[in-house]
């Protein structure tokens, strides 16, 4: 008897469909019934589940599909394909001719308005097409293909603010140099984050071992006192299950699991949409900055204090290094010496040098994760910072107005992916950072509740 599954396949509109099919089905026979139901080619799907792209010759049961779970499909029907092709080239046209009035110093005249209004166009197109969305719901699928740039306000914002969630759990749970002990500095590990002392957060991403040793990428749903309720990205809720705050089977969000290499921000952010029952937690943006200041201090005395051990260290040595020096002498000199005596201060330097190195070294072991993540958190928050500063970045050239920021930005994994086949020259780069902060500003835009479709203030 032919037994039948359920796979939900969820497009990046957030749209859901289910289809029933045998387990034993390759993957490109699913990719067949896709192209016959929801109209997207063959050749333009990607189907991913758990993180993996499935491959078209292995079956549904190779990756352990079951009943209702979900697997992410991007790709767009072909009249929508069709048209966002079009806009492209329409784009690269209107570029390829602004090119040949502006001359070289063409970067100059960039121009955040006619990106927007362009950009506005666009979506007026896309309305006539799909038919009872919301317009939110429209620049939404828009920006996902808008030439290749992928900056969507509230998630940068939430990747942000997840980010800076693990970095102040980080701070919180690190093990101080002073209450190592003494087997801690003679052992070959130290832990340098103790499992007890972090707190979690509704919402907040973490990786998670499931029952069959896998990491998977997953969110909290609820926080008690020795527990949290996790839900596992893409995965039915019968998954959801209690698990204890001190279990192994927890760590920071993008400690085991691997993100995309096409992802739009330098914050880590989820493969699978988080897809738990949690409300979406609002970011006031200038109590943000504080708590970031805070932070910063926070690493920056730890930073201090990381170099305090250092210069402590390289003094040990070289005080040993002078001590063997003297013994030395003593020995060519043929001068008597009390050799326990001896003994007895080298060792004692010795172990101090050990016991400096053993601190230096958790710091460092504790820094490493918390730089990175600060550096990630920084660069994203870069443009945000600078649609918060417009007013003093505003210059005027050829009586237009535009925004540039004054040094030159860090390109995200899918920009510089985009720009794989050409390398990023100044004007490129410049021209990245105009789209960047052109669609921040096209978002801030439409949640305006009473803003007028036809006029609007930069």
């Amino acid at each position: 008897m032919e037994t039948q599954i359920t796979l939900k396949i969820k497009t990046l509109d957030n749209q859901i469909t289910s289809f029933s099919i045998d387990p034993n089905n390759t993957v490109q026979q699913l990719k067949n019934v896709i192209q016959n139901k929801l109209n997207i080619p063959f050749d333009k799907q990607r189907l991913i589940y758990q993180g993996r792209v499935l491959e078209n010759n292995k079956t549904l049961q190779d990756y352990k599909l079951q009943n209702d779970h979900v697997v992410l499909l991007p790709g767009q029907p072909i009249q929508e394909d069709q048209l966002i092709q079009n806009q492209t080239q329409q784009s690269q046209q209107q570029q390829q001719q602004s090119q040949q009035t502006q001359g070289v110093n063409e970067f100059l005249e960039m121009d955040i308005l006619s990106n927007i209004l362009r950009t506005l166009t666009s979506i007026q197109q896309i309305k006539c097409k799909k038919n009872g969305t919301t317009i939110e719901e429209q620049w939404q699928e828009l920006q996902r293909f808008r030439l290749g740039f992928n900056v969507d306000k509230q998630v940068s914002l939430e990747g942000i603010r997840q980010n800076y969630q693990t970095i102040k759990q980080l701070l919180d749970s690190q093990v101080k140099p002073e209450e190592l002990k003494q087997e801690d500095i003679q052992g070959e590990y130290v832990n340098p984050f103790d499992p007890k002392k972090r707190t979690f957060q509704v919402g907040q991403w973490i990786d998670v071992k499931d029952t069959i040793d896998q990491w998977l990428e997953a969110q909290i749903q609820i926080v008690e006192q020795n527990r949290i309720f996790i839900h596992y990205n893409g995965w039915g809720s019968r998954w959801d299950e209690w698990i204890d705050i001190q279990s192994p089977r927890i760590a920071t969000f993008r400690t085991y699991t691997v993100g995309s290499a096409n992802q739009d921000f330098l914050c880590p952010h989820p493969v699978s949409d988080p897809d738990c029952e949690v409300e979406k937690q609002e970011i006031d943006m200038h109590k943000f900055i504080f708590d970031v200041g805070h932070m910063m201090n926070q690493v920056t005395q730890l930073l201090i204090e990381f170099g305090r051990f250092e210069n402590n260290k390289r003094i040990a040595e070289k005080q040993i290094q002078l001590q063997q020096q003297y013994q030395q002498m003593l020995l060519n000199k043929n001068k008597e010496m009390n050799p326990e005596e001896s003994q007895f201060e080298m060792r004692k330097k010795e172990k101090e040098l050990n016991e400096y190195e053993i601190k230096s070294s958790l710091i460092g072991s504790q820094l490493a994760p918390i730089f990175d993540r600060m550096g990630r958190m920084m660069t994203d928050l870069a443009p945000h910072l600078a649609l918060m500063g417009s007013k003093t970045q505003r210059v005027n050239n050829n009586n237009q107005q535009q925004l540039l920021f004054q040094v030159p930005v860090t390109l995200t994994p899918n920009e510089i992916y985009q720009s794989q086949q050409n390398a990023p020259t100044l004007h490129s780069r410049l021209e990245i950072i105009n789209n960047r902060l052109a669609i921040l500003r096209m978002t801030e835009f439409i949640q305006q509740e009473d803003s007028d479709d036809d006029h609007f203030t930069i």
